[in-house]
């Protein structure tokens, strides 16, 4: 079969069993996208190009896709129990012969796939029942931009088992107001004003115990009341 039908197919995934209790993994806790780090084929390292990896997002709702050398594919993540669905890729040819084959081998891996595990801190691993596998890294998330509203008066709150006050916000003008938890850097609240924002938020990679997951940076002080 030619690759550029072969890029045509639905590419069928079975059921992707957990190696054990320690490395169990779910749709909600590996969403994000993820770089190919390494490819074991035939009990083998595959050399991986450096630009432009070879990706896999997971998003919301199980939502599965990323690029595979030369197309992009997409699927559908489950879980109870954990499983892939069809993967479909497009149909681009690749102009190097080597990564037309990369990528086939590639999807042939992800489509025969019988096993996920997390194998260390923003690691998984797909392997097939020939023990072939694709072990990938999660990729830092983008900072994102944002407007909230800050009260004029901070109401009582507990931070893990910490009893504290919190700022008041709001996403919306008509929204209602709900407690911040952590800080803003940069910023310089006074009780009797109500702010309107720009922010930048972030997130933080394995947060202590009771602390925010998302660094909350103050761009600018759009509006003051």
């Amino acid at each position: 079969m030619k690759y550029s039908a072969m890029c045509a197919l639905l590419i069928s995934m079975g059921g992707v069993s957990l190696a054990d209790a320690a490395s169990s993994v779910n749709a909600t806790s590996m969403l994000g996208q993820y770089e190919l780090i390494e490819f074991s084929s035939k009990n083998a390292l595959v050399e991986l190009p450096v630009e432009p990896a070879l990706t896999l997002t997971i998003s919301k709702g199980g939502k599965l896709s990323g690029f595979s050398g030369c197309n992009q594919y997409r699927g559908t993540l489950k879980s109870s129990p954990l499983s892939v669905g069809a993967v479909a890729a497009t149909r681009k040819m690749c102009h190097d012969p080597s990564v037309m084959q990369l990528e086939q081998n590639f999807l042939s891996v992800l489509g025969k796939a019988s096993k996920l595990e997390r194998v260390a801190a923003g690691e998984i691993v797909f392997r097939d029942a020939e023990n072939q596998s694709l072990r990938f890294k999660i990729l830092p998330s983008k900072p994102v931009e944002k407007i909230i509203w800050i009260g004029p008066e901070k109401k009582p709150c507990s931070a893990g088992v910490m009893k504290t006050e919190c700022l008041q916000y709001k996403s919306s003008a008509a929204a209602e107001w709900f407690n911040f938890y952590g800080q803003i850097e940069g910023f310089d609240w006074h009780a009797g004003s109500t702010y309107k924002l720009k922010v930048l938020e972030d997130k933080i990679p394995n947060p202590p115990a009771d602390a925010s997951a998302i660094k909350t940076t103050l761009i600018e002080i759009l509006e003051t009341k």
